[in-house]
């Protein structure tokens, strides 16, 4: 159904200042209609991470929050890094059928002060264990971390 113009002016006029603020904040970031605003420079200085899971995969988010005020509200825009998702450990298809394999995991943690190396590298061991104990797969331990090679064999 179509709308007036008189109502789209307002949502319009919030989008672009949203926009604005953070192109003002990163100048070459981009926006995806799934995926919300990106950008490589986002590597060098995140504020946060979160971590994404489905199916077949694990991945972490790195992203910078900026705060956005508009008439008198004020948000946080999650501006994440370009590429948005690292990979932490995956689901693949072996001749024998399913197996769980990892990717090596390495973090640009020199400008980003927000948590310390040690916590983010457990908050991941943490993450990728979840995963291990809900897919039950058998492991491909080529790039998995000594520590939770250690916290399987004694499971």
């Amino acid at each position: 159904m179509p709308r007036l113009v008189k109502d789209t002016v307002p949502s319009l006029t919030y989008e672009l200042e949203k926009h604005k603020t953070v192109m003002s904040a990163f100048p070459n970031a981009s926006v995806h209609y799934y995926k919300g605003f990106q950008s490589r420079d986002v590597n060098k200085n995140y504020t946060s991470f979160s971590f994404d899971r489905n199916n077949w995969g694990c991945w972490v988010l790195f992203f910078h929050e900026l705060p956005f005020t508009y008439e008198g509200k004020t948000e946080i825009i999650k501006v994440y890094s370009a590429p948005q998702r690292n990979r932490m450990c995956y689901i693949d298809y072996v001749k024998g059928g399913r197996i769980l394999k990892f990717s090596k995991v390495v973090f640009n943690l020199k400008n980003n002060k927000f948590v310390s190396s040690e916590q983010l590298m457990t908050a991941i061991r943490v993450e990728i264990s979840k995963f291990i104990q809900d897919t039950k797969l058998p492991i491909d331990d080529k790039h998995l971390d000594p520590r939770i090679k250690n916290l399987i064999s004694f499971a």
